[in-house]
């Protein structure tokens, strides 16, 4: 079964000595949204990526939601992209998962991290019956911002119009990053957009460590990408 359409949307806020995408100016489209990983403003070669052995690729993945395949399907297509760009794999980190969770379980399409606790993150809603994550994660947090990035890798730092854009891509890739977690929840009824019921109930959050989007690091950790083709598809 082919996942439901899904589009995105971005914005930005403040949050702790992060600039950071909020739904305050953001397009809510009909069916989904996504926000990319909290950019700070402090300071601070191609691989083969196998399959593990809890990693079934194909159409189900759209409905993975939790337990170990759903974890082995966000590292594969997380690793799959970053191959694309000479970053190394990431790995599975429960505290990057347990803050994760603290966020998805709000039901609020903002972004929330403890205090200090040196995490970017990643949102993605859905309406519909699956929840799509790998779909979120290559369709839209990949692909659907590559061409806006296209003209900006090499630059040490982005214009705010242009993270906008691409912030999700920027954290999937940033090579200083090296652990992830994510959570997928059903808030049914509960899911709020710019502070507003939302019909979007499927909710997936991801935290990323050490923190992406460092303002001045981009050069350094935001390769270009070794081949512009299709490189990973949601269903692999």
């Amino acid at each position: 079964m082919e996942p439901e359409a899904i589009t995105t949307a971005v914005s930005v806020f403040q949050i702790q000595h992060k600039t950071s995408p909020t739904s305050s100016v953001s397009k809510i489209p009909p069916t989904a949204s996504a926000l990319p990983s909290p950019r700070p403003t402090l300071r601070s070669s191609m691989q083969h990526i196998a399959h593990s052995n809890h990693h079934v690729p194909g159409h189900n993945q759209a409905y993975l939601y939790h337990g170990p395949s759903y974890q082995a399907s966000v590292l594969y297509h997380h690793n799959a992209i970053r191959a694309n760009h000479n970053a190394t794999p990431l790995s599975w980190d429960t505290k990057c998962e347990a803050n994760a969770r603290l966020a998805a379980r709000r039901c609020d399409f903002r972004h929330f991290i403890p205090p200090n606790a040196g995490q970017g993150q990643n949102l993605f809603i859905i309406s519909g019956t699956a929840f799509n994550v790998t779909a979120g994660i290559t369709e839209f947090w990949y692909h659907g911002e590559l061409p806006a990035m296209m003209p900006w890798f090499g630059r040490a730092d982005l214009p705010h119009n242009v993270f906008e854009q691409v912030g999700h891509l920027t954290q999937l890739v940033w090579r200083g990053t090296k652990k992830v977690g994510c959570v997928s929840v059903n808030c049914g009824k509960a899911m709020r957009v710019n502070g507003r019921r939302s019909d979007m109930n499927k909710y997936t959050v991801c935290n990323y460590a050490p923190a992406g989007n460092v303002e001045g690091g981009y050069a350094k950790n935001v390769r270009p990408p070794v081949s512009d083709a299709e490189w990973v598809d949601w269903a692999d």
